[in-house]
């Protein structure tokens, strides 16, 4: 995180942040003001070589065992000893600490405690139970250099607290701050990315049980109870179909800058429900990487065959859906419309080669119709070709993960990406994003009574019935 966005963060969170560090810093104050004085006793201990090896050896051997002395002090074991023989120091409150004068075998071990009278007792059981802890073949030898010295009154240094608490204040708070925003940023991330990429959320779509379980099937996501789900897409669509409008677009790209991100079951959704608007829609499986809208529509590569206008010999499959109005154009149909494949061996042409040659012919027939053509592409992240159709289009629509921890820096890295390719993102759509209390309470659409006298006249059909998406 930049520091321009960490204090825009902190910004919009002063409350937290100034709550924290207020309720930090008057325990500190309040803890300055009790009493805090403790007693303090040393005993001084010389640790010396046991061999005649000379000075400088005996010095060696010395600074090698020091360090394990000091551990032998703070350890379970001395502890363990000191309390066993003596019940009182059990159970008194107590810290001890040893500190060494470098060069030399001088250890000074102080014992810290708020009962006076016990103080010394505690140093200097502390150096009886180290003296004997050493084993007999030990190459030192631990002696009392100065006996425990008489309890001495400590207190602590009330500036030093005061500064201490308020660098832990200022760090809770920052810590809390930013904890605060990243639990609310999935309700508020509409402003964080018009702030960060200048571009309006379309639509936000909570996670879906149907689609976690496989089923993302529009139809079978609509006859469950999915009213919040259902009706976050209806409103994204409305969104798309307005600004598509307003611009007199007939063609949409829908790409999201990461694998994973839901693009696919976006598209699929919004496809289906401009359908159900009335709108006659061709959604095409422009992912010739990883397509995955056959499988979760359950349609067969080739439908019906409409000639290519302008274009002798030229042929587009067209494969009916369930959803009348709305047509599917399958990753097969696509590369059936691409430069001619090699008739033996793998189908080796790039996707950019098949999509430069198919694309434009497709929105020239598309355009032709007034039909509504709705792009599922491949992540902007390491495929060429998403650029490419994305420019053809009318417009764009940016797909993220509200749960991603990078979102804002893709979608802004996806936006000038899409924008330097001379492509118009009218907005974004946010995937997976939490749902309020006060939308989790949403009553599902409910199928009323139709009146007997709602026919088209021209068709027969039910007005209701061909107008109805859900």
């Amino acid at each position: 995180m930049e520091l321009s966005q960490l204090l825009r963060t902190l910004r919009r969170e002063w409350v937290t942040l100034v709550g924290i560090f207020v309720v930090v810093m008057a325990t500190t104050l309040i803890q300055a003001r009790l009493p805090t004085t403790s007693y303090a006793s040393t005993t001084t201990l010389l640790v010396s070589p046991k061999t005649e090896s000379g000075y400088s050896a005996g010095i060696q051997i010395v600074g090698f065992v020091v360090p394990a002395i000091e551990a032998q002090v703070g350890g379970a074991t001395l502890r363990s000893r000191v309390e066993d023989a003596s019940p009182a120091i059990a159970d008194a409150s107590y810290g001890v600490g040893v500190s060494s004068r470098p060069g030399t075998g001088v250890l000074n071990l102080t014992a810290n405690s708020s009962d006076a009278s016990l103080v010394s007792d505690i140093a200097a059981s502390y150096a009886r139970q180290l003296i004997d802890l050493q084993p007999k073949d030990s190459p030192i030898a631990i002696s009392v250099l100065e006996p425990a010295s008489p309890p001495v009154a400590t207190t602590v240094s009330q500036l030093r607290l005061l500064v201490g608490g308020a660098v832990l204040a200022l760090t809770l708070a920052v810590i809390g701050a930013l904890l605060r925003h990243r639990l609310r940023r999935r309700r508020s991330l509409a402003d964080d990315l018009f702030d960060e990429v200048g571009l309006p959320v379309l639509g936000s779509i909570p996670k879906l049980n149907s689609v976690l379980s496989g089923d993302a099937s529009p139809g079978q996501l609509y006859s469950r109870n999915e009213a919040v789900g259902a009706e976050a897409i209806v409103a994204m669509a409305t969104n798309i179909d307005l600004a598509m409008a307003s611009r007199d677009a007939l063609s949409v790209s829908v790409v999201s800058a990461r694998s994973g991100d839901g693009r696919t079951n976006v598209a699929m959704h919004l496809a289906w429900r401009l359908a159900a608007a009335g709108r006659s829609v061709w959604l095409v499986e422009a992912d010739l990487r990883r397509p995955r809208l056959s499988d979760l529509l359950g349609t067969t590569a080739f439908g019906r065959n409409t000639t290519m206008h302008g274009e002798p010999g030229a042929w587009l499959a067209l494969a009916s859906t369930a959803r009348p109005g709305m047509m599917f154009v399958s990753e097969a149909a696509l590369r059936g419309m691409g430069p001619a494949a090699p008739q033996f061996g793998a189908d080796d042409r790039h996707p950019v080669d098949i999509v430069s040659v198919a694309v434009p012919a497709l929105l020239d027939y598309s355009g032709r119709a007034k039909e509504v053509v709705v792009f599922d592409l491949p992540p902007l992240a390491g495929a060429a070709e998403t650029l490419l159709v994305a420019a053809k289009s009318d417009v764009v629509v940016l797909v993220a993960d509200a749960r991603s921890g990078t979102m804002l820096e893709d979608v802004s890295a996806a936006a000038e990406s899409l924008r330097l390719a001379g492509c118009e993102v009218i907005g974004l759509v946010l995937n997976r994003t939490r749902t309020g209390r006060h939308r989790r309470s949403a009553r599902p659409f409910e199928a009323r009574a139709r009146p007997a006298a709602a026919v088209e006249s021209s068709t027969g059909r039910d007005i209701f019935a061909k107008r109805s998406g859900l």
